[in-house]
């Protein structure tokens, strides 16, 4: 059992074309054919005896003439909706491309806002400790620099009265 793929409609659009294209030309040689014969007859023939013979050439010009009028319509017509079909193919991987770009946009906010937040926590938390340094730092000579421990140091021997000397 084979199995087939199932056509899209620009694809079936186009198969239809160009069968009904294969058919104009066909329609368009026995046109041509058709009119040669008639011209033929008409240029050979005993004009007075032979009425129904003309007239069923004509018909067949007329005939030819109409069928190959209906697949030149019907084409027109064709290739209009093949037009639009693919119109409507080009929006829609347009509006999927969008869609795309829009989901990876997204995903880069996302994971800026995350670092955002992250840079913001950390930062509050260096704020928060410098804070907590600074207050320290008034109270506690070891959490100072050694140059600030140094006057811290003098400075208190000096509010005794001790010598100091280095």
């Amino acid at each position: 059992m084979a199995l087939f793929k199932k056509q899209t409609p620009l694809e079936s659009l186009r198969s239809r074309s160009d069968k009904l294209e294969s058919r104009r030309a066909q329609a368009q040689i026995a046109l041509d054919e058709t009119k040669t014969r008639r011209q033929q007859h008409l240029l050979e023939a005993d004009l007075d005896q032979d009425e129904k013979t003309i007239a069923r050439l004509e018909n067949d010009v007329v005939t030819a003439t109409s069928r190959l009028a209906g697949l030149v319509d019907a084409l027109a017509v064709l290739h209009g909706q093949i037009v639009d079909a693919e119109a409507k193919l080009q929006a829609e991987a347009e509006q999927t491309a969008r869609s795309e770009s829009a989901a990876r946009l997204t995903e880069q906010v996302i994971a800026f806002e995350k670092l955002l937040e992250d840079k913001v926590a950390q930062r509050a938390i260096v704020m928060v400790l410098e804070a907590i340094y600074e207050q320290d730092r008034c109270w506690l000579p070891c959490a100072c620099s050694a140059m600030d421990a140094r006057h811290w140091s003098r400075s208190h021997l000096r509010s005794h009265n001790y010598t100091v000397s280095y």
